[in-house]
Parts: structure tokens; C-alpha cells; sequence
């Protein structure tokens, strides 16, 4: 603010110093059209002064502007990875209290946790969801055939809000390298180990 005062008070004294340098005649302020036209320089030089002023406050402006949008941006990402967490530990959750009764349907909710896990960036909540996911199927792998769960004929396949399936979606996720081995291992395991328990209710 200082800084463009002075910027101002330079430019009206440079101004004013090159209508002095470059008058022909002394000042005379009984000569009507002298006034006129040392107002109007005035003027004009107060104009631009001001032209200058609004420009720098405008980009001060724009740069607040900026700031604040970045900090909208930044907070509008951290409310989605928050709710994405908050969609896997419920998913997480739902899996755990089931798990023993419906062995199926709670590895197609860890499925939706490990999802939204992997989404949210929680490598935690995927590893967590990832190794779960694993013991259901062991666990179903050494069951005996009077304890085949009720669940059984029911589908593999899992969808997310969007109708869209989860195992493809989590395939299609950048971070999917990092978990590829162990998530198409289980996924093969769970689909020989159902279609093989399915063949004993038969």
C-alpha cells in the first residue's frame, strides 16, 4: 500500500516537472485555457495514479482469491477421503458382525471396504480388508460339509453405489499394482473354494 503511494506521488511530480520543462511562456494563472489544461493534466495524471492503484488491489484480490479457492480445493479432498474411510469401516464393520453366519456376503462387504480403502489412499484399511478377505476363504476351505453356510449359491459379484463392479474398479485403480498378487490369488481361491462347496449341496 505504502509502496503504491509513492509509485503515485512520483508519477504527479514527473508529470508536473515535464509541463514546467517544456513551457514556453511563464505560468500565468490570470490565462484562462492554462488553468484548464494544468487541471486537466492533473486530472489526468490522478486518473492513471488511481488506474494503477485498482490494478495492484485487483491482483492482491485475485491472489487472496486464489488462496482461498486452494484451501477450498484442499478441504473439498479431505471431506472425500474422510467419507471414503468412513464408507470402508462401515463395510469393514458390516463384514465382522456376519462373518461367522454368512461367510459370502461378508467377503463381498470386505470387497467393498478394501474399494473404498484403496480410493481414500488408507493402506491400512486395504492390507486389513486384504488379509480378512484371505482367512474367510481358508476358513471356508477347511469347513465341513454339514456347516456349509446359508449363503453359499449366492453371487461373487459386487457392485458399488454406481452399479459398477468392484473387482473391476479396484483393478482399474492406480494404486492396484501394489496389491495385484494377493488380491487375484484370493479371488481365484474364494471362486474354486464356492464352486467346490456348492458342488457338496448338490
Amino acid at each position: 500500500m505504502r509502496n503504491c503511494w509513492v509509485s503515485i506521488l512520483a508519477l504527479v511530480i514527473s508529470v508536473i516537472a515535464l509541463m514546467l520543462s517544456y513551457r514556453v511562456a511563464p505560468i500565468d494563472f490570470k490565462d484562462y485555457w492554462g488553468v484548464v489544461l494544468g487541471t486537466l493534466s492533473l486530472l489526468v495524471t490522478l486518473l492513471i495514479g488511481w488506474q494503477i492503484y485498482g490494478s495492484l488491489e485487483m491482483e492482491k484480490q485475485m491472489k487472496d482469491i486464489r488462496k482461498l479457492n486452494l484451501l477450498l480445493v484442499n478441504k473439498m479432498n479431505e471431506i472425500d477421503s474422510q467419507s471414503l474411510n468412513l464408507r470402508a469401516a462401515v463395510n469393514f464393520a458390516q463384514a465382522a458382525s456376519i462373518m461367522s453366519q454368512q461367510p459370502i456376503t461378508a467377503y463381498k462387504s470386505l470387497s467393498v471396504s478394501l474399494y473404498y480403502g484403496l480410493k481414500a489412499g488408507d493402506s491400512d484399511r486395504v492390507c486389513y480388508a486384504l488379509g480378512t478377505m484371505e482367512n474367510i476363504c481358508k476358513a471356508l476351505d477347511t469347513i465341513d460339509k454339514e456347516r456349509i453356510p446359508k449363503d453359499i449359491n449366492d453371487s461373487l459379484d459386487v457392485f458399488n453405489e454406481k452399479g459398477e463392479n468392484v473387482v473391476c474398479e479396484v483393478k482399474k485403480h492406480s494404486e492396484y499394482l501394489l496389491i495385484k498378487d494377493r488380491y487375484e490369488k484370493v479371488e481365484a481361491e474364494m471362486k474354486n473354494v464356492v464352486e467346490r462347496l456348492k458342488t457338496c449341496t448338490k
